[in-house]
């Protein structure tokens, strides 16, 4: 059973990774027949990652045809977002009262991580580094339930960048650069946890969809 369950992540992962990097465009048809090749699994794992993303309104059933991926409306987007400010505000206030020398290098290893493959690694890399900043950030208020729910929404906030990325820019490049990552480090290491909580809200309404 565990051995399914894994396989059916890794289908559904992969279903949603091509649609982050257009290759299943929004709105467009996709088949039973054609992720089974694509993927090589069986009717049946694909079948119950088919659901979950189905349950998650990734996909819409099309019987006789296939699956649609679904579009995010605006309201989708603006609420997502506005879900991700409040996890994120909540989740900093919460760590600040447990941070010590161990959890600020952890991010700050990680910013130095990401520095290394700034100007080599391609945009979805960058926005993948960006997200993982941000949920080792919320990580450390301890928070599991809060850290599955921000996990959630970045997932709905992934689609959403990809949807706006692929309508407005197709393929010309993206800048998305971690100096803000850095502030915010600094500001909890210096102890000035104002200007950090002002620095993530920035870092937060820079990104626009």
């Amino acid at each position: 059973m565990k051995q399914n369950h894994s396989l059916k992540d890794d289908v559904r992962n992969k279903i949603i990774t091509e649609i982050l990097i257009g290759t299943f465009p929004v709105n467009s048809i996709v088949t039973e027949k054609q992720l089974i090749e694509m993927f090589t699994v069986s009717k049946t794992t694909l079948r119950e990652a088919l659901v979950e993303l189905r349950n998650e309104n990734v996909l819409e059933s099309m019987p006789r045809y296939g699956y649609r991926i679904v579009e995010l409306n605006r309201n989708d987007i603006e609420d997502a977002m506005e879900v991700r400010m409040l996890l994120e505000l909540a989740g900093l206030e919460k760590s600040i009262h447990q941070l010590d020398e161990n959890k600020i290098n952890m991010l700050k290893n990680y910013n130095d991580e990401c520095e290394r493959t700034r100007i080599s690694a391609d945009l979805w890399t960058h926005w993948n580094n960006n997200i993982k900043f941000h949920l080792l950030l919320n990580s450390l208020a301890g928070n599991t339930w809060m850290q599955t729910m921000l996990d959630k929404t970045m997932s709905i906030i992934s689609r959403a960048y990809a949807q706006s990325y692929w309508e407005q820019w197709g393929n010309s490049a993206a800048s998305l650069d971690i100096d803000t990552h850095r502030e915010i480090v600094s500001s909890l290491e210096n102890k000035e946890f104002d200007k950090a909580k002002q620095k993530l809200v920035e870092d937060i309404l820079s990104l626009k969809i």
